[in-house]
């Protein structure tokens, strides 16, 4: 049998922010902090600081492996947005907690009205 050599197909680009977040697990503003603070490897059209970007997975991938530092530093930002989310979870749990009481009492009231609505009337008869 012969082997035949096939020719390696080009490398998979990653076209705009969305891709390039979607491949990261993360948000697309989230995507555009990396790039201006951890320098996320992303290309440009020359010359254009702006505008459509691009990405190869294999770079990216060596990007998330690159050094300890740049990994405490993504755990940093990670963790302050965690808190972050924490907190308003926690704050949206307290007005939950609230509205539910507001809630409760709207019905007990409710109930207590429809607890005398169905009384019966007591019936009185006029006599001439």
């Amino acid at each position: 049998m012969a082997a035949t050599l096939t020719p390696a197909p080009p490398p998979r680009v990653l076209n705009g922010w969305k891709e390039i977040a979607n491949y990261l697990g993360r948000g697309i503003r989230t995507a555009q902090r990396y790039e201006e603070q951890l320098n996320l490897p992303v290309g440009r059209v020359q010359g254009k600081l702006r505008g459509s970007v691009i990405a190869f997975p294999n770079d990216l991938d060596a990007w998330l492996k690159q050094s300890c530092t740049r990994d405490a530093r993504l755990t940093n930002i990670q963790d302050s947005r965690g808190w972050m989310a924490l907190q308003v979870q926690q704050e949206t749990i307290r007005k939950l907690r609230a509205n539910l009481r507001v809630l409760q009492e709207k019905i007990a009231n409710g109930q207590q009205i429809m607890a005398k609505i169905d009384q019966p009337f007591p019936i009185t008869h006029k006599r001439d």
